[in-house]
């Protein structure tokens, strides 16, 4: 295992999945990116096992207590992509959704309406191990800028070339 990839991986399938409309359906396994659980599923017999391990409170304090970590780390990352979720009402489980083509290696949903109160969302994940151009619309990130809802980051758009690098996952 390589902890940073796997972490990165990871946070970016759960992102797709946070972005899209509706209520997200999130195992509590997911939060701290617990592996399949072989076990269960050998003793079982039943596919939907494999999600069902038992954890002990305190060894699983002791997993996210490790600052560098696998649980830890996706744990971090998680909550940040929830609270993002939570403070925005371009995700509200109704508001709209549409799929936005801004290239290869890319994933990008653009999440309520622009003339609503709360605006939209871009939601943008490289789905690739190396960096990304994402080819933008003018119209789509507002009059000349995106923010970043996770990392906080500002992305000045060029009003001819509008183009933002994404980094791996």
């Amino acid at each position: 295992p390589q902890i940073e990839l796997d972490v990165a991986r990871f946070l970016a399938s759960q992102a797709i999945m946070l972005c899209l409309a509706g209520l997200p359906g999130t195992y509590f396994q997911s939060l701290f990116g617990a592996r399949n659980c072989l076990p269960c599923l050998e003793a079982t017999s039943r596919a939907r096992s494999i999600n069902r391990e038992k954890f002990d409170h305190d060894a699983l304090h002791a997993l996210l207590a490790d600052p560098g970590g696998h649980a830890r780390r996706v744990f971090a990352g998680y909550t940040q992509m929830l609270r993002a979720r939570a403070s925005h009402p371009a995700f509200h489980p109704a508001a709209p959704q549409q799929v936005v083509d801004v290239g290869a290696g890319l994933f990008a949903l653009l999440r309520g309406k622009a003339d609503e109160s709360g605006g939209s969302v871009l939601c943008l994940i490289n789905v690739t191990a190396t960096e990304q151009s994402a080819r933008l619309a003018p119209d789509v990130g507002g009059p000349s800028f995106l923010i970043d809802l996770i990392g906080g980051g500002r992305f000045d758009l060029d009003r001819h070339n509008p183009a933002i690098k994404v980094t791996p996952y």
